[in-house]
């Protein structure tokens, strides 16, 4: 099995060896253990935040949820102070496959059922500050789009009041005039996302925060997903 991994490349892993090792609950915890007593200057993403990020990607969605019972979260979120831009880029696609994991295991008018977790450590803070420094040159487009969707999972189904009173709203807003298209594509997929899984009170406000001149303009975007996407939060914003 070869996993794609966007920062490092390839990542050659032997999925066979891994899952039966999940099943051993002390496999996850020494692991989890080891690097959260490693100080974070000497976790690097070829080696630490590696293992991890193979470890959730070759799991189940049933493990990716008892793995979120686990440290993980906690882990991740120690993962974000690296200066390391591999490490991070790890901690955003682990949070983000563990929190639709969980968001999948239950009805889409229910809550994610770790969105405690996700805001007792830290990491809606974390996330949002990666998507609002999205303009930042060194900042990494896969770790900016999985931070976004991230947070759409955490709050599916929620109010939406605490990701406002974060600016995070405010700070997509600007991301959809962002001049990397990548980003704008993103922004675009997670816009329509938490509108689509919103309650009506909450699609009415978030509504009030996506501006429709701009969705129209990429709706016309030469770029065929940008365009795709900006025609299908287009439909959305309408309804």
């Amino acid at each position: 099995m070869i996993l794609q991994d966007g920062m490092s490349g390839n990542v050659p892993v032997n999925s066979s060896l891994i899952q039966p090792a999940l099943e051993r609950n002390s496999f996850c915890d020494s692991i989890f253990s080891f690097l959260l007593f490693l100080p974070i200057n000497q976790i690097n993403s070829q080696i630490h935040s590696q293992l991890l990020f193979c470890i959730v990607n070759s799991c189940a969605v049933e493990q990716k949820m008892t793995l979120a019972k686990k440290e993980i979260m906690k882990l991740s979120s120690k993962l974000f102070v690296s200066e390391d831009a591999g490490v991070k880029w790890h901690a955003a696609y682990i949070v983000e496959r563990i929190m639709y994991s969980c968001a999948a295991f239950v009805p889409n008018s229910q809550p994610n059922p770790q969105k405690q977790t996700f805001e007792r450590e830290g990491l809606l803070t974390q996330l949002a500050r990666i998507v609002a420094n999205a303009n930042d040159s060194e900042q990494d487009v896969a770790t900016v789009g999985a931070s976004a969707i991230a947070i759409g999972h955490a709050y599916k189904a929620t109010n939406h009041i605490d990701i406002m009173a974060n600016g995070y709203v405010r700070d997509l807003k600007a991301l959809l005039s962002n001049q990397n298209e990548k980003i704008v594509e993103k922004s675009l997929l997670l816009s329509g996302f938490l509108i689509a899984l919103g309650s009506n009170t909450n699609k009415i406000s978030l509504k009030q925060w996506i501006p429709v001149a701009v969705v129209q303009q990429l709706s016309l975007n030469q770029d065929k997903e940008i365009s795709r996407n900006a025609g299908m939060l287009l439909k959305l914003l309408m309804e």
